[in-house]
């Protein structure tokens, strides 16, 4: 059988450029840059979480979720690892994060516990919500963006962290950083 003009190596082009369409569509649809994330360092939650704990501070890991909803909520088996890594970052007295973090379109949230050399753990909230700019004429609003804290129970150095430990995010009159 020979090769069909037109087409490489035997290949339909009808099936070859319908592929194609399909792809650059989907980009036209959702473009990458149409998400809520700001572009750049120092953007989002990890700079701000960095410059209340310390620059040189052990990643625990940023995992997907629904922080609204769940909060830091991960698989058990993640949830092990986490939670061995803000263990040990503690008892060696170096500063740890870990990140819970969901995007959309129009908005970014993260949660995560954060804890500085000295053994202090807190819980921190992210949000950046971006209004939708298809639906706007003129100037672009702006994006508003939020980040607060609020403290953990003290947890004894033997004891393992639970990346669900209850702290006083939520139901807190007011968070740590406005006290």
């Amino acid at each position: 059988m020979e090769p069909r003009r037109g087409s490489v190596c035997g290949a339909d082009p009808s099936v070859s450029m319908g592929r194609f369409s399909l792809a650059l569509g989907v980009l036209l649809i959702v473009p990458p840059w149409a998400t809520a994330r700001p572009r750049g360092d120092e953007k989002g939650p990890r700079p701000r979480v960095l410059k209340r704990i310390g620059k040189v501070a052990v990643d625990c890991g940023t995992y997907p979720g629904a922080p609204f909803f769940t909060q830091r909520e991960v698989p058990a088996a993640v949830a092990g690892q986490v939670s061995q890594c803000m263990t040990d970052a503690r008892r060696e007295h170096k500063a740890f994060l870990f990140t819970v973090e969901m995007e959309t379109f129009s908005q970014w949230m993260a949660t995560g516990l954060m804890g500085t050399e000295k053994g202090v753990i807190e819980v921190f909230w992210y949000d950046l919500r971006c209004p939708d700019y298809s639906l706007t004429r003129g100037p672009k609003p702006k994006c508003e963006e939020s980040f607060k804290w609020y403290a953990c129970p003290v947890v004894s150095t033997p004891e393992m962290i639970d990346p669900q430990m209850k702290c006083q995010d939520g139901w807190a009159s007011k968070p740590a950083a406005e006290q």
